[in-house]
Formats: C-alpha cells, sequence, structure tokens
C-alpha cells in the first residue's frame, strides 16, 4: 500500500490513478495469501531501503521458498531460475504462483514509487 503522506500527495495531483493504485494493492491481497504476500513484501521494503531484515518468526519451508523468489523477484526479474520456481510448486500450484506472482509485482510497484515519490514530492 502507498504510505499515507505519499497517498495523499499523489491524490492531490492525480486522483484516478492513486484509486487505481490503491484498488491494486486490495486485489492483490485479496487474490493471493495475504500473509506470504505481507512477509515478503516486508522483506522487499527492507532489500529496496538496503536496511537489515529480521524475520517475524521462524520461517516454513514454503515461507523460505517464496523469500527467495521474492527476493530474485526484486533484485533481477530476469534471472529467476528454473529451480526457484519448482520450490514454489512444491507447496502451491501454478495458478496459485500466478496470483502470487501478480501480487508479488504491484507490491514492489508500489514500494518502489513509495521510495521515488518519497524523494522527488515530498
Amino acid at each position: 500500500m502507498l504510505a499515507k503522506d505519499i497517498q495523499k500527495q499523489l491524490a492531490s495531483m492525480h486522483p484516478e490513478s492513486t484509486l487505481k493504485i490503491t484498488h491494486l494493492n486490495q486485489l492483490a491481497r485479496e487474490t493471493t495469501d495475504a500473509n506470504l504476500l505481507n512477509l515478503c513484501s516486508s522483506y522487499i521494503d527492507t532489500i529496496l531501503r538496503n536496511l537489515p531484515w529480521q524475520p517475524p518468526h521462524s520461517l516454513t519451508e514454503r515461507e523460505q521458498a517464496y523469500l527467495t523468489f521474492a527476493e530474485q523477484f526484486t533484485m533481477a526479474v530476469s534471472a529467476i531460475e528454473d529451480q526457484q520456481v519448482a520450490a514454489l510448486m512444491k507447496f502451491s500450484s501454478a495458478d496459485e504462483i500466478y496470483c502470487f506472482v501478480n501480487a508479488l509485482y504491484v507490491v514492489d510497484m508500489t514500494l518502489r514509487l513509495n521510495l521515488v515519490i518519497g524523494r522527488v514530492l515530498i
């Protein structure tokens, strides 16, 4: 989700676009495992901010597979390896992975937007 101050600034300039971004983020959380997406979102946020990350709990094998995928997605999406996808396939169907990747894209884009707008407009 957009940070509140950024959402307010963006809404004053581009209200329709802001509504669409907000709606995309809501859909992202509705179409995949919201807890898993939130875990990956917090991890991506720390990667983008170049901060250390501490998992909120002991990670399951499933969570670790998804975090590894999310990290690669964030750093260089074109370098995602077959083995990373295969690790996800142990826990999820192709449709579930498809939904997750789309949601991950929305989260990643929104976190990057937060950083850029925070530096450029605020």
